[in-house]
């Protein structure tokens, strides 16, 4: 058994080496991905123009989500929408509305062309509830600022913490943080 062992490991290593030769080449001329562009949230600090984006993720990308959010906005500019997500947008559009009602310092708009900025939810899990038009739904809220500057790139300029947060708690923090930044109480 000993000597069958010795006569396959020539075999197994010579196997191993021209794999890692066939994959070398690959792995050289592969694209580096850059990281997605982010700037500070006083970018959108005198913004007031706002639009809402849910959609479900259909691809997450562990080394860096924000380029899955900047992705589906530019898809969004270019007429095809990401397909949204019914309950998600409901529970966010209602913090959104409770918002816009108490401090009038932000509005909706009807394309995203027309906004100033674009609050996006991915929605990663859902789960039912006692109300079946209302699951619990989770994911992650991200912030991205419309370019003022022409052939400059839209920018990430705030995200969610952690993987998975409810559209609640992520909007909550998102407009407790947009309040802190322009003085409301």
């Amino acid at each position: 058994m000993n000597q069958r062992r010795q006569q396959h490991a020539p075999t197994l290593a010579r196997a191993l080496a021209a794999a890692a030769l066939f994959a070398l080449p690959a792995a050289l001329h592969a694209p580096a991905q850059a990281p997605a562009a982010r700037g500070p949230l006083s970018e959108i600090k005198d913004r007031r123009r706002a639009a809402l984006l849910v959609s479900r993720a259909h691809t997450v990308d562990a080394r860096d989500p924000s380029r899955a959010a900047l992705d589906s906005y530019r898809r969004a500019l270019a007429g095809d929408p990401p397909r949204p997500h019914a309950a998600g947008y409901r529970s966010a559009a209602r913090g959104l509305n409770k918002y816009i009602r108490k401090y009038r310092s932000l509005s909706a708009v009807d394309t995203v062309g027309e906004a100033d900025f674009v609050i996006l939810f991915n929605v990663l899990r859902a789960r039912r509830s006692f109300i079946p038009e209302e699951p619990f739904v989770f994911g992650k809220l991200f912030v991205i600022a419309r370019p003022t500057v022409a052939g400059t790139p839209p920018r990430v300029v705030w995200e969610s913490e952690g993987d998975e947060s409810s559209v609640e708690d992520a909007l909550g923090d998102f407009l407790k943080a947009l309040r802190a930044l322009r003085g409301e109480r």
